[in-house]
């Protein structure tokens, strides 16, 4: 009888969890067929049929990062619903490396929650990436690496910018060259891809180009024409001064007087 009560008592805590994570997540892990299937047969029992479902969305990849941290908590749950302890606590220690600061529905089962902190405190370091950029004349070079990957999850590096508030544009591998424009604003980002999608992201950075330098203002073309016609008038006014004043000075022949 009491065995009887406590799994009523682990069902119904199961059906809880599994009703509180669909309203937790955003809207692409509704979306996602396999998980909202897994989550109906965790609330019917259906353990082995959940795990099915998990197996396929796990196969499927391109999983949001929250969708990524809700197959993992769901799969945990129903390794230790089946008494799969091993299996539960690897799933719990890539979650907390994923994840180290994940918190769980308040009517999640106590025996989660224990069982979650006890493979927190035996995890490698969190994972971890890092995205560095170096700006040169007319390029912004962006680099990414995995600088914490224990376990070895991570499958993929992706770099991701927009210029100027355009649509993100992802390229897989670390490094990536963006070209550079007078005043450009670029956004950047990184992302670890795992087996199943997403495992960890950067914050977004921005970089602003510098504007382009002014240009030395010119004379406007007729300041050169009345330069020029002020020479010219100058010349020609030298020449006829200097004329004149020969015809004053040439000498002129004596004249003799009659007696």
């Amino acid at each position: 009888m009491v065995r009887s009560t406590a799994r009523r008592s682990w069902l119904a805590a199961l059906a809880l969890l599994a009703a509180s994570t669909a309203g937790a997540a955003p809207g692409g892990d509704r979306r996602n067929a396999d998980v909202a299937a897994a989550r109906q047969s965790i609330e019917r029992a259906e353990f082995e049929k959940a795990l099915g479902a998990l197996d396929r969305a796990e196969a499927a990849g391109g999983l949001a990062r929250t969708d990524v941290v809700q197959v993992l908590e769901l799969r945990a749950l129903v390794d230790l619903a089946l008494g799969r302890r091993k299996d539960a606590d690897d799933v719990l220690t890539t979650l907390a490396t994923v994840d180290p600061n994940h918190r769980f529905a308040p009517e999640t089962s106590p025996d989660l929650v224990t069982a979650f902190e006890s493979a927190r405190r035996r995890a490698p370091v969190p994972l971890e990436i890092a995205v560095t950029h170096e700006a040169r004349a007319s390029t912004l070079s962006l680099r990414a690496r995995a600088t914490r990957d224990a376990l070895h999850l991570v499958k993929e590096l992706q770099l991701g910018y927009r210029r100027n508030d355009q649509p993100w544009r992802w390229v897989a591998g670390g490094a990536l060259d963006v070209s550079l424009r007078p005043s450009d604003r670029i956004e950047y980002a990184a992302r670890a891809e795992g087996a199943a999608g997403v495992l960890s992201e950067t914050p977004v950075q921005r970089f602003m180009a510098p504007a382009e330098p002014a240009e030395r203002s010119r004379p406007f073309p007729w300041l050169y024409v009345g330069v020029g016609a002020a020479a010219v008038a100058g010349i020609v006014a030298g020449v006829l001064l200097l004329g004149s004043g020969s015809q004053r000075t040439q000498p002129t022949a004596p004249t003799l007087e009659a007696r």
